[in-house]
């Protein structure tokens, strides 16, 4: 039995992407300066780190994002099969799915939305779950991921609505706007 084995070295910028155009059903991150996500035909797997990928997951290209605010060089380990390398014996599952028991975090209380922009959550690397409440019964609330909001564009929270995510959520700053000059009905809740 003969397994081909094909290695390859990316580089994304903060935030960015990159595609590797490879077939196979096998692949692990050999080294990566950052965690990445990885799409193919199996859906994605994230956040992935070095040493880790999916095997019995047929793919014919892989596309990578960089989650990290830095520059992430690597190389991804592609092959038809597993196979056993210097460091460890690749089997075994991949779970890819959210451990369903989180730290859920709060604002402390309800925060106050303005009418000028402002970064309502940190870039968090962790975040596996944000919830967003406009409680207010009168003004709305727009959000944006990594760039300052601006009212009209980007998430809409009209009043008494919740946006919601948990699994693939952004690791980005979370910034926020809303179209009163004081909104003190928003609730904030992160979870990782």
């Amino acid at each position: 039995m003969s397994v081909s084995v094909k290695t390859y070295d990316f580089s994304m910028p903060p935030y960015g992407a990159c595609q590797i155009q490879a077939g196979g059903t096998y692949f692990r991150v050999q080294s990566s300066s950052g965690p990445i996500k990885v799409q193919g035909e199996f859906g994605e797997a994230t956040p992935l780190l070095q040493g880790q990928g999916l095997k019995d997951s047929e793919f014919s290209r892989l596309s990578l994002t960089n989650l990290s605010g830095n520059q992430n060089t690597g190389t991804i380990i592609v092959a038809g099969d597993e196979f056993v390398d210097q460091q460890m014996v690749l089997s075994g599952n991949v779970n890819t799915s959210i451990n369903p028991i989180l730290n859920i975090y709060g604002s402390g209380g309800d925060m106050t939305i303005t009418s000028a922009s402002q970064q309502i959550l940190a870039q968090r690397m962790s975040r596996r779950y944000l919830l967003v409440q406009n409680k207010s019964t009168t003004g709305s609330v727009w959000l944006s991921i990594g760039l300052a909001a601006i009212a009209t564009q980007g998430i809409f929270l009209p009043p008494g609505s919740i946006y919601e995510m948990s699994a693939s959520v952004f690791a980005h700053p979370i910034y926020a706007i809303g179209d009163i000059a004081s909104n003190p009905n928003v609730l904030v809740l992160e979870g990782y």
